[in-house]
């Protein structure tokens, strides 16, 4: 081939990138934000401290009304809440947010070195999940998903159509800049997402470039490499964010390492496959290997409270055969994290969370009346993962409060 060829072919691809990208922005913009009907808040309160009567609930917004507050209405005079308005009565009524803890974020990371076991789909799941589950949406958790991939997948996820400009600070150039401040941080990389109280800090090609050289004494200075996330993107942030959700490609390096350094969970998603789980088994052995050398190096691991794991990508339909390798999957996984750190639900394959995503969106934020595909199965899929959510952010939230 000639130099040309392959620089046209590139142009192609760019061209191809862009009208998918719209397509996905004219799709994500069509998904209806969500309302709650005055009904729906009187159940949302009941997952809090002020759990009160609906007829007080109507006094209270009636009151809040006169006193200047507005509440938009549908044609038949019945309420139409988004989730400020939601926030808006809980303030009033004194509802405690999750933040009311006073606890620095608590950092979590979705891992596997082997790809395609759903660590992306399950990072940006669990963001949504943490703002729109009906037991946290009035905790108001505020949620941050630190894109540290270079393919960018998070970042196209919640910023479809997305494009790095030179004035942007991504993930990895964050970590790289000596003194980086809070107010850099939140002006020049933080982007916000459509589902309010959920950000994400962006990821970029140009960041794989940089990541090989992120040991380097220009960038470290007096600094451990694998501290450079934690102490200059974490720690300026931490009081900032409930959640912060780290989302990084399945490569032992020194973005790998800054993840583990940083982690307060690891979680790993392991697929009961024969090759799937072979690929997993290494990983998890390597890994005291791993942190053994980081320890030396003087990495602290006293930020790190669990390493847990869950059963992802299996089917829904299984045969006999794939039932045996799943149930024995699972006991060897009992044998290697203990009980309390396996869970017990599972995300499995369905095509509800890919065609989802395909919108730029997750289970949680796409509403059954806009789901394209077989509404039994959107019922189904949106179970599922709600029971695998709530297992993993109640995970979560035990052993942030142990802090």
């Amino acid at each position: 081939m000639l130099l040309n060829q392959v620089e046209e072919l590139g142009k192609k691809a760019k061209r191809s990138r862009i009208v998918r990208s719209q397509i996905q922005q004219e799709v994500k913009q069509e998904v209806t934000s969500r309302t709650y009907s005055q009904r729906e808040l009187h159940r949302l309160l009941r997952f809090t401290n002020k759990p009160i009567a609906m007829n007080t609930l109507k006094d209270v917004m009636i009151n809040m009304t006169e006193s200047g507050s507005s509440f938009p209405k549908t044609s038949t005079n019945q309420y139409k809440l988004s989730i400020d308005h939601c926030y808006e009565v809980a303030d009033y009524l004194g509802v405690e947010k999750y933040r009311d803890n006073n606890l620095d974020a608590f950092v979590c990371i979705l891992q596997n070195l082997k790809g395609g076991v759903g660590k992306s789909l399950g990072t940006n799941m669990l963001a949504d999940a943490l703002k729109l589950l009906d037991r946290y949406v009035l905790l108001q958790n505020r949620v941050l998903v630190i894109d540290l991939d270079p393919q960018g997948t998070s970042t196209q996820q919640l910023l479809p159509g997305f494009e790095i400009s030179d004035s942007d600070l991504t993930s990895i150039l964050a970590m790289a800049t000596i003194g980086i401040t809070k107010e850099e941080l939140i002006k020049h990389g933080i982007k916000r997402t459509s589902t309010t109280g959920v950000d994400v800090l962006p990821c970029g090609t140009a960041d794989g470039f940089l990541a090989d050289d992120l040991d380097s004494h220009e960038i470290c200075s007096d600094d451990k490499y694998f501290n450079l996330l934690k102490e200059r993107v974490i720690k300026p942030l931490s009081k900032s964010y409930d959640f912060i959700l780290l989302d990084a490609g399945p490569h032992m390096d020194k973005v790998m390492k800054n993840c583990l350094a940083a982690a307060n969970g690891i979680v790993i998603p392991i697929p009961p496959t024969f090759y799937n789980w072979d690929s997993t088994i290494r990983f998890i052995e390597r890994l005291p290997e791993v942190l053994s050398s980081m320890v030396a190096d003087g990495m602290s691991l006293d930020n790190l409270k669990f390493i847990g794991a869950y059963t992802s990508k299996d089917t829904s339909h299984k045969q006999q055969h794939d039932i045996d390798i799943y149930e024995s999957a699972v006991t060897e996984m009992y044998e290697i994290f203990g009980h309390q750190f396996v869970m017990k639900h599972s995300l499995p394959a369905e095509e509800a969370y890919e065609r989802c995503t395909d919108s730029s969106s997750t289970i949680f934020s796409v509403l059954k009346k806009d789901y394209t595909g077989s509404k039994d199965a959107y019922s189904r899929a949106l179970t599922t993962a709600t029971n695998w959510a709530q297992e993993l952010i109640e995970m979560l939230m035990h052993y942030h409060k142990l802090n």
